[in-house]
C-alpha cells in the first residue's frame, strides 16, 4: 500500500482519486493528473522511457482502457499499489531503472498479482524462454496490445 509519507501519494491520489477516471496519466519523476470522463473498464500501466506511441494510446483508449505510464520500475510499483480495478502491465526491453525481468521481480514482491506483457518487436526464441519462464503472459509488437489486453483484463476478472 502507498503510505501517506510516499512522495507520489499526494500527487497519485489527486491524478487517482476518482473511481472511472479515464486516458493517459504521464509519470516524470512522479506521476501526475490524468484526463477524465466517464468509466473505467481495465487500467494499462505502461513501463516506458518515453510515452506510448499516438497509435497505441488511441487503440487501447479506443478498446475504453485507461493507460497510466510510468518511466521506471519504482513509479510502477507505485501505480500498481493504488490501481483500483483490473490491471495489466505492459513494458519494453529496457527500462530507466533495470529491464523487464527487474519489473518482474519487483511485481513478485509485491502481494498483487496482475498479467505482465512484454512489448517488443524482436521476439527470439530466447526471449520467449526468458519471458516465459519469468512469468510474463505475453510477447507482442505494439500494434497488437490493445485485444490482448482486453483479453487478460477478462480472465483476471473471472479468476
Amino acid at each position: 500500500m502507498l503510505h501517506e509519507a510516499s512522495q507520489y501519494y499526494g500527487e497519485l491520489t489527486v491524478a487517482y482519486g476518482q473511481s472511472k477516471a479515464r486516458g493517459l496519466s504521464v509519470e516524470s519523476g512522479s506521476a501526475t493528473g490524468s484526463m477524465q470522463t466517464d468509466r473505467q473498464e481495465g487500467i494499462v500501466i505502461f513501463v516506458s522511457r518515453r510515452s506510448p506511441e499516438a497509435a497505441v494510446l488511441q487503440d487501447i483508449e479506443a478498446h475504453e482502457l485507461v493507460i497510466q505510464w510510468a518511466r521506471s520500475i519504482r513509479a510502477a510499483v507505485d501505480l500498481l499499489n493504488s490501481a483500483r480495478g483490473k490491471t495489466v502491465i505492459v513494458t519494453e526491453l529496457a527500462l530507466a531503472d533495470g529491464n523487464w525481468r527487474d519489473l518482474v521481480e519487483r511485481m513478485r514482491g509485491i502481494d498483487i498479482c496482475v498479467p505482465i506483457v512484454l512489448a517488443s518487436s524482436s521476439s527470439t526464441a530466447e526471449l520467449w524462454w526468458d519471458a516465459l519462464e519469468c512469468g510474463i503472459d505475453n510477447i507482442l509488437p505494439a500494434s497488437l496490445l490493445a485485444s490482448r489486453l482486453c483479453q487478460l483484463l477478462e480472465t483476471q476478472g473471472a479468476s
